[in-house]
């Protein structure tokens, strides 16, 4: 498994106290959420609910599994606590992970040649030109590939618009749930006499950057899950019923006082 060989790759290396201290803190919160899930449904599974979630009127094991009855009694806001809170953790590991083992490479590169990088091999099949409406393009076309295992190709493209001669980088993306791997192509690089990469005249050496990001996905899945989290609680009922009984309180209390509510 790709995570499983990355993981062990990292372990030979040696993990710094940034990162032990950082998946340290996320096993923790999970842990600590999962452990209060358990005794939740355990108390409202045999019928001891605590408020706002419900007290069983009968028995439930009469009904049926106990740890069915405590999940059904779960409220909204507390399933909206706990996914943000592992919304948390998920995305701390992204952050820790990303930010301590990317890496990043420039190299000089022609049609043909390979470049490794953190166990990847990337190679740079062939450079074409395209015209696009508005613009010319370079495309650099990679395959890349690691161990035995199977090859990936992606496209890195430097466009120069007409107007104003603006130029802009669309760089290769592969995206997995334990890497993302980028390639762009910086700059043509010029010989000894100061003259530019001429591509038809078959002198094809450009710089290009090369990008490995472990684990940046779960960044943005962590977000997500935050996210959700909060809608989970907007659009819980029994949280909305709780805030206008004190809203109502308040305002019988304020009628009796004389104060405006």
């Amino acid at each position: 498994m790709a995570g499983t060989a990355w993981l062990g790759a990292r372990y030979e290396q040696g993990f710094s106290l940034a990162t032990v201290a950082g998946l340290g803190l996320a096993l923790w919160v999970v842990l600590m959420t999962l452990a209060d899930l358990g005794q939740r449904i355990k108390r409202l599974g045999s019928g001891m609910g605590s408020s706002g979630e419900g007290i069983a009127s009968k028995d439930n094991l009469s009904k049926g599994s106990p740890v069915l009855g405590g999940l059904r009694k779960l409220s909204r806001t507390y399933w909206a606590m706990f996914v943000a809170h592992n919304g948390i953790a998920v995305c701390a590991v992204g952050i820790v992970l990303t930010s301590v083992y990317s890496q990043q490479q420039e190299l000089a590169m022609s049609p043909g040649q390979e470049a490794n990088v953190a166990g990847y091999t990337f190679r740079l099949a062939q450079l074409r030109n395209e015209r696009g409406p508005n613009y010319n393009a370079t495309l650099g076309d990679f395959v890349i590939s690691r161990g035995r295992g199977a090859t990936q190709q992606l496209i890195a493209e430097k466009r120069v618009y007409h107007a104003g001669k603006n130029v802009m980088t669309e760089a290769g993306i592969i995206a997995g749930l334990w890497r993302d791997l980028y390639v762009s192509l910086g700059e043509p690089l010029q010989d000894g006499s100061g003259q530019g990469i001429n591509l038809a005249a078959g002198e094809e050496r450009w710089a290009v950057r090369i990008y490995i990001k472990p684990f940046i996905r779960w960044i943005w899945f962590g977000a997500l899950l935050m996210a959700f989290g909060g809608l989970l609680s907007a659009f819980d009922k029994r949280a909305l019923h709780r805030v206008n009984a004190v809203d109502s309180s308040r305002a019988g209390t304020g009628s009796r006082t004389g104060e405006p509510a």
